[in-house]
């Protein structure tokens, strides 16, 4: 036991070490760089129990065909607001009357410059090369509208883009393409489940190639296009170490300038992020915060902010007045005409107003 309890003490210390010594590297895990799947709007109705996919009153289509073996396809766009590498992808799919163990077997996996059929090339995958990595169960069955039944168990398939004829799929910010087939082991499917949208007549944007030719894909009874579920991971970026609060450099009535950081970007209040240390166009006499932050880089994600520094701006000079006028003269008293937000001295006394 004592022995037990040390080794636990040690890996506790070991990986605490990891976590707060400078410069550890630390792997980070890939993130989602697209993610629409919405398949599901039923939760559970207790732990451990199942969620489900239910369709409304007037929709009827279970699910597109999307098998391999018989060269269907199903697509949908996706856009990426940067640059990112393409790790893996997952999607969402059943196979009827399966239990659940996942039947999947392959995913075949391609992505298009444009609308495949309407001009769009094939920049990465193909239709031969199997990148299945793992299929689970997500606890969720795909139902008719009032059925609780539960033959048609959703499963997540993940591609791993690795397997591909080419290993590395790196993609520049923009709108893509990516179409998509399966293989299962039992008779009925792969059936690719769609989005649940806003509305039944919320019009998505998915395809299905089925002999040669590329159509969309809708409800039988609505008519209404649907949209397919799609999630993108991509290399996860390591976090980098807050700075420290910055430091007031320069301050005049309307603006602060901050020291610079090496590769810092700085922000004022709520504002957005920037990397001139100087801010610009502020009230006089008034308190900000500042903070840095370091940016993100092609390896490495943007650090948290730093801790604040407040600034308070200075007081902005006032143009001299004309000379006072007399208006009122005693023998004991002397009377100025009044400026408005004027004080008045005499010889070298105090200022009054």
């Amino acid at each position: 036991m004592k022995r037990n309890i040390a080794l636990v003490l040690f890996c506790s210390i070991f990986l605490l070490t990891l976590v707060l010594v400078p410069g550890t590297s630390v792997q980070a895990a890939d993130v989602a760089v697209y993610d629409t799947a919405a398949y599901c709007n039923v939760p559970a109705a207790n732990p451990g129990d199942p969620s489900y996919s239910e369709m409304a009153e007037k929709q009827d289509t279970y699910g597109f065909g999307c098998q391999h073996k018989d060269e269907r396809l199903l697509a949908e766009t996706f856009i990426l607001d940067e640059e990112a590498t393409i790790k893996s992808v997952e999607l969402f799919a059943y196979q009827t009357d399966s239990d659940t163990t996942p039947t999947f077997t392959g995913v075949y996996l391609m992505i298009y410059d444009g609308k495949p059929g309407e001009g769009g090339k094939i920049l990465w995958g193909d239709e031969v090369t199997n990148i299945f990595d793992s299929a689970e169960f997500t606890g969720c069955y795909r139902v008719l509208h009032g059925s609780r039944a539960h033959d048609r168990p959703i499963m997540k398939i993940v591609a791993d883009i690795s397997k591909g004829s080419n290993p590395v799929l790196t993609l520049a910010a923009g709108t893509y393409w990516l179409a998509f087939s399966l293989d299962g082991s039992l008779d009925s499917g792969p059936w690719g489940v769609p989005n649940i949208l806003d509305t039944i007549y919320t019009v998505g944007t998915a395809m299905q190639r089925h002999n040669g030719n590329w159509n969309i894909i809708k409800d039988n009874v609505t008519g209404v296009q649907a949209s397919i579920p799609l999630r993108l991971l991509a290399d996860g970026k390591p976090p980098q170490a807050a700075p420290a609060a910055p430091v007031v450099s320069a301050l005049t009535d309307t603006s602060v300038t901050l020291e610079t950081i090496p590769g810092a970007e700085y922000r004022l209040n709520d504002g957005a992020w920037q990397t001139d240390p100087e801010f610009t166009g502020l009230t006089p006499n008034t308190t900000y915060n500042l903070y840095a932050r370091l940016a993100g880089t092609s390896t490495h994600a943007a650090s948290p902010a730093s801790p604040a520094t407040a600034a308070t701006t200075l007081k902005s000079t006032q143009a001299a007045p004309a000379a006072p006028v007399v208006s009122a003269l005693t023998d004991t008293s002397v009377t100025l005409e009044t400026i408005p937000g004027a004080e008045y001295r005499l010889n070298d006394g105090a200022w009054q107003t």
